[in-house]
């Protein structure tokens, strides 16, 4: 469902020093548009206001909306709008669990012109905002991406892609571009003592739906290794020392919580037990989604 003029959805306060008489056409600058430079407003508001009941409504009825950027200011006159700046401003309204940007080089690319996969924040923040190769767009982009997910839920993410690999990014797990997320931070424990049992033994009687034996943990405090863990308790990996192939580390468990799965929280695991260990051994089954890993 477009809504074409968006009057209706967007209001836009113009700032002083750029007012136009009451008397101008309200639709001259719709009007103009074409002439300006692409993602240059006509007129740069000082805020942007969102009927996020209208929108709402259009979910509802089964719709999809398509707002053109265009704000209508009380005087009736229409602003031609910055894309992204409204589209922070309805995803402030509406809350999404996801926000898709489009661009024309499929994401953000490094100093290689390889696109960055994913950017964790805050962990990867300092590495991308200091980033000398990105572009005074980019960074305010990214600046406005850090910006919203700071006030979205949690598990709320941001993608910026190219509209051809714009599927593979709805449709499926691997999708497409750079992805911005929430994460977790990764920490490790060298005894028991230094985190919350209790919260360790729940996470994994949850993932594998079973209880483990009572004195599990009093088990293998004698030849624990170190176990990696998430902040929330939402992934965790017990790695402990056997009497086998030269006392090699062994992946006793390794579990993340069915809320975590395809958030990239395994990955991340992985990644920090790859970084401290040059090699480890577990036992699996043949099917097990691990032993790609």
């Amino acid at each position: 469902m477009p809504f074409l003029g968006a009057g209706a959805v967007l209001g836009a306060e113009q700032s002083p020093a750029n007012s136009r008489s009451a008397a101008e056409p309200a639709g001259l600058a719709l009007l103009t548009a074409p002439m300006a430079p692409v993602n240059t407003p006509l007129s740069a508001p000082s805020g942007i206001s969102v009927d996020s009941d209208l929108l709402q409504w259009c979910l509802e009825s089964g719709n999809i909306p398509i707002i053109c950027p265009v704000g209508e200011t009380r005087s009736r006159q229409s602003l031609l709008l910055d894309s992204v700046e409204v589209t922070a401003a309805v995803s402030r309204a509406l809350l999404p669990t996801k926000i898709i940007f489009l661009n024309m080089t499929g994401g953000i690319r490094n100093s290689g012109q390889k696109v960055l996969g994913n950017v964790n924040l805050p962990a990867d923040l300092d590495l991308v905002a200091e980033a000398q190769w990105m572009g005074h767009k980019e960074q305010q982009q990214v600046r406005l991406i850090v910006d919203l997910l700071s006030r979205l839920p949690y598990e709320a993410s941001a993608v910026i892609a190219s509209a051809g690999a714009l599927l593979a990014e709805i449709f499926s797990n691997k999708g497409s571009g750079t992805l911005f997320r929430n994460a977790e931070r990764m920490l490790r424990a060298e005894r028991l003592e230094e985190l919350d049992q209790q919260r360790l033994v729940s996470l994994i009687n949850t993932s594998f739906g079973k209880t483990l034996r009572g004195d599990y943990l009093a088990s293998i405090r004698p030849r624990l290794h170190s176990i990696y863990f998430s902040e929330g308790y939402n992934a965790a990996a017990i790695i402990t020392k056997e009497p086998v192939l030269g006392g090699m580390p062994y992946l006793d468990k390794f579990v993340v919580s069915s809320t975590k799965k395809s958030q990239g929280s395994g990955q991340r695991l992985w990644e920090c037990i790859r970084q401290d260990l040059r090699t480890l051994f577990w036992r699996s089954r043949v099917t097990n989604p691990i032993n790609p890993w």
